[in-house]
């Protein structure tokens, strides 16, 4: 069992996140690549053939921002289905919105500041 605590310190503003992994199988491998390959199919025009080598680091490639980037847009739209102020809302749908913009046009590293502001906002939020 793992338990994982996040303060922010500023505001002390606290999310806990507890794994229980008992009785749980390991991780299915080729359903994580059929998932992985599924991703990549909807965006073919994003990733062509020969677009590896960027600039960016292994921790911020392409593939791994778009993974992250999808991840927080479905938060974004779950927090968007709930009574979350309009301000708040508002954000919500523009840093989604640039996000796809900054994918369109393979802009990197303005996602991943995208990323970043929008990980930000949806962590103070979802509790």
């Amino acid at each position: 069992m793992l338990h994982v605590t996040a303060t922010e310190k500023h505001t002390g503003l606290a999310k806990t996140v507890t794994m229980d992994t008992r009785g749980v199988q390991a991780v299915n491998v080729e359903e994580a690549r059929r998932n992985i390959e599924s991703l990549l199919r909807t965006l073919p025009s994003v990733l062509p053939e020969g677009d590896e080598d960027d600039g960016t680091s292994d921790e911020e490639s392409p593939e791994r921002l778009l993974a992250t980037a999808k991840d927080l847009r479905k938060r974004g739209e779950a927090l968007l289905a709930k009574n979350i102020n309009d301000d708040d809302a508002r954000e919500i749908r523009e840093r989604i919105h640039a996000s796809g913009s900054a994918i369109a046009s393979r802009e990197w590293m303005r996602l991943s500041q995208l990323n970043d502001a929008l990980s930000d906002l949806v962590f103070y939020l979802e509790d």
